[in-house]
């Protein structure tokens, strides 16, 4: 008897296949043929979740679109993550970061094991891949035929978090006790300049896509500029003003918090927040998390801290970052050579969550499936 087991493709990969089967070239078409009928011979199911599809979504090319999604159909079974709220909809990292949140504000204890085991037996859906497609082809085709799959947005805000400097975000917080705000108009002169040196910088190592760099490197100016006006009204000390305009609670940071650190506080106390609120949990509530112990949260940032370390910043880099932690719930996970490196240090460095992983494997030519998958 075959046992099932669940295998999460890369989408490059997944659409290579998909280039292949639909291909007039005969050799192409018959390998790609091949692979298909290998996989579904040993019982191995695709795993997909709202990350996937939208990666299908992003091409303009209808035809690519098409083939994708008619790929799924050659699958007897696929296996989907749906919503925590509906799972007749698919779900995202959204919906298992939500769970893991009540899990943790009811138990902390066992928790890793907890969270797996309840999203492999409840919040992984099975069907055909006829069905899968039927579903929800229709809905999410229309979602991107209204304009509301936002590739180029992806691309400034990979682009624009990419262009760090180590040395502010290694600067300590305990600096701003002997620090002083420049004047109104020695701020303005200053992000100007700093406006122009951000273009050169998104040139260079922004993604290689991204169609505007001025007028991205504006738009964050302004932004900054408009916010940064709450420290001049502020009859607080500057240290507290700046941790709190982060959106970080003063007992979540000690003088010897990197500002690089208190950015992540501020993106994961976003994140906490609207999931709260969500759920109809009080916001008060969230001192009763700790960043650390959420593993949605732990394999996000590690992800992020690893890209920020590539040479150039890539637009599919977001959905990589949400994508990671379905190794948690896979037989199987493929990954390019970049992604495969990635896991490969949250091996050392988060090892009891990287144990609970699924076999990660790096796969850079589809027809290696055969091989990974005997």
């Amino acid at each position: 008897m075959v046992l099932p087991k669940l295998i999460s493709i890369d989408t490059s990969v997944l659409g290579d296949i998909a280039k292949d089967y639909y291909s007039r070239n005969r050799k192409r078409s018959e390998k790609a043929h091949q692979v298909i009928s290998h996989l579904n011979s040993k019982g191995y199911i695709p795993l997909l979740s709202f990350h996937h599809i939208k990666e299908i979504l992003q091409y303009k090319d209808d035809e690519v679109v098409f083939n994708r999604w008619s790929l799924i159909k050659k699958f007897p079974t696929v296996a989907w993550i749906c919503s925590s709220r509906d799972e007749n909809v698919l779900g995202s990292i959204v919906d298992l970061h939500e769970l893991e949140i009540k899990l943790l504000l009811e138990n902390k204890n066992d928790h890793l094991e907890r969270f797996t085991n309840l999203v492999k037996s409840k919040y992984i859906k099975y069907s055909s891949g006829l069905e899968f497609i039927d579903h929800f082809e229709s809905l999410y085709c229309q979602i991107r035929d209204l304009g509301m799959i936002d590739i180029q947005r992806g691309k400034e805000i990979e682009s624009l978090t990419h262009v760090r400097s180590k040395n502010v975000d290694n600067t300590k917080l305990s600096d701003l006790f002997d620090s002083r705000l420049r004047t109104p108009e020695e701020t303005r002169a200053f992000m100007r300049q700093f406006q122009s040196n951000l273009v050169e910088s998104l040139i260079q190592v922004g993604d290689k896509k991204l169609s505007d760099p001025q007028s991205v490197a504006e738009s964050f100016v302004d932004e900054v500029l408009v916010e940064g006006e709450q420290l001049y009204s502020s009859k607080q000390p500057l240290y507290e003003s700046f941790v709190k305009l982060a959106g970080v609670r003063l007992d979540q940071v000690t003088p010897k918090t990197t500002v690089g650190e208190l950015g992540y506080l501020g993106v994961y106390n976003q994140k906490v927040r609207q999931l709260l609120y969500s759920l109809g949990i009080p916001e008060e509530r969230e001192v009763e998390l700790v960043p650390n112990e959420q593993i949605s949260w732990v394999i996000w940032k590690h992800m992020d801290k690893a890209m920020k370390s590539d040479k150039r910043a890539s637009g599919s880099n977001m959905e990589d970052r949400h994508m990671g932690i379905l190794a948690l719930f896979s037989d199987i996970f493929t990954a390019d050579r970049r992604v495969h490196e990635y896991f490969r240090r949250l091996s050392k460095s988060e090892s009891s969550i990287y144990a609970q992983m699924g076999k990660v494997v790096k796969l850079s030519k589809y027809s290696d499936l055969e091989a990974i998958c005997s």
